[in-house]
């Protein structure tokens, strides 16, 4: 505790000393020659950098990464300001590429979670700039790939892993936009992001299921199991918002739409999907393999249920949105509630099999958020309500009960056997 009180009053004494410094620099600007101005944020960056290698060769790396995030900060702010002295007139992103070039090897070199963050934030911020203004920067492949690599080989830290995989996330799915239908529509949602970003997902669930399989790098592990974590609380979430049957009409009118993404993206997105189901059932008996299970046990995985449902509601969806079938939103929205109630009572069965909280309040929290989005849906009025949070309570108590008393009993003789 006093480690970390230390070096938050160290991070608040740096940045209210550089703040200042900026501050008198801001207000007499203008009435400092050209010269002196390059020289003070040329002195300032290598002062600061220069501390922090003292420090970094002492061990002293609290100090170190505290003196260098300055530097780093002035290195940035430096390449602003020359540009506006000597009326360069560049693309504004042009000084974050150059800023985030220059982190790259402080961030190799320092291995600290301050830096790396610094770095992750410059060269998001670069391109999320980019997309705002109608173009798509290819280069942020690079970037995210040193990124990636670093974290699997050098740091480990689930946060920054779990931030660059959202990354990779959004500029495949800018890039596959980009190529189809231009740089003007980069952030118009359309169906082929849903179904996009569905299948990714459980692509990815199965491989990190895999990789938790395999004899690698604990890190590897730790990815793994916090990717699934994240993912499922993430699927929990989209189930909730996709259990109303507007929210299906919608996606299936923006599916049969054949105008700009939603031309081309519906055939390119029921491809993908049938890859990434295809992905997630060989995983699924990859890690069957691995474990030394049968090949019929792998059909009984989560993953495999998800790409199978996955798979029906994108054919259900695409057959609703090309024939007119008006059946198909209320055929999605049973299969998704039924199919909702099912995932909470197996994640929380799967919780009193493997003792795991996280999957116990996981399943417990979405039966009880899909009772109320029904409720509200559906009945509205006080007796029902009233009925509703009786029920609510009873579960809920149940669970308290067979966790507390049950549970612990069942682990002391388990325990004494």
């Amino acid at each position: 505790t006093s480690s970390t009180g230390a070096v938050v009053l160290y991070s608040l004494s740096i940045f209210f000393i550089g703040l200042s410094i900026f501050l008198l620099l801001s207000h007499n600007w203008s009435e400092i020659p050209r010269f002196m101005r390059l020289l003070t944020l040329v002195g300032g960056m290598l002062g600061a950098n220069g501390i922090g290698f003292y420090f970094h060769r002492q061990n002293r790396m609290t100090p170190a990464v505290l003196w260098y995030s300055l530097g780093s900060i002035i290195y940035g702010a430096s390449i602003f300001l020359v540009g506006q002295m000597y009326h360069l007139s560049e693309h504004p992103t042009d000084g974050l590429l150059w800023w985030s070039i220059g982190l790259v090897p402080l961030a190799c070199a320092v291995q600290s979670f301050v830096i790396t963050l610094l770095f992750m934030f410059v060269t998001a911020f670069w391109f999320y700039c980019g997309l705002f203004t109608g173009m798509f920067f290819w280069g942020y492949i690079v970037f995210l790939g040193i990124q990636t690599w670093y974290l699997l080989y050098r740091q480990e830290s689930t946060i920054l892993f779990l931030t660059v995989l959202a990354q990779w996330i959004v500029y495949l799915e800018m890039a596959i936009s980009r190529t189809m239908v231009g740089p003007h529509q980069l952030l118009e949602l359309s169906s082929f992001h849903i179904y996009f970003s569905a299948g990714l997902f459980v692509a990815l669930y199965s491989v990190a299921s895999y990789v938790d399989a395999l004899s690698v790098k604990h890190s590897w592990k730790l990815y793994a199991f916090s990717a699934r974590l994240w993912g499922i609380r993430a699927a929990l979430f989209t189930l909730l918002v996709f259990s109303f049957e507007e929210v299906w009409k919608a996606l299936i009118k923006s599916t049969s739409s054949m105008d700009g993404m939603d031309g081309p993206g519906v055939i390119l997105a029921f491809l993908i999907v049938l890859l990434c189901v295809g992905t997630s059932i060989a995983c699924a008996f990859a890690e069957s393999r691995r474990r030394g299970e049968s090949l019929q046990s792998s059909l009984t995985r989560g993953s495999v249920f998800m790409a199978l449902s996955l798979l029906f509601c994108t054919v259900v969806s695409y057959v609703g949105a090309f024939t007119g079938n008006d059946l198909a939103p209320i055929t999605l929205q049973l299969f998704t509630n039924a199919f909702a109630v099912c995932t909470g009572v197996y994640l929380i069965s799967q919780s009193f099999d493997k003792d795991s909280s996280a999957g116990y309040y996981a399943g417990l929290s979405l039966l009880l958020g899909l009772g109320l989005l029904r409720y509200i849906d559906l009945i509205g009025d006080y007796l029902g309500g009233a009925a509703l949070f009786f029920v609510f309570g009873v579960i809920m108590l149940g669970g308290a009960y067979y966790r507390t008393v049950v549970r612990s009993a069942f682990t002391k003789q388990k325990e004494i056997a």
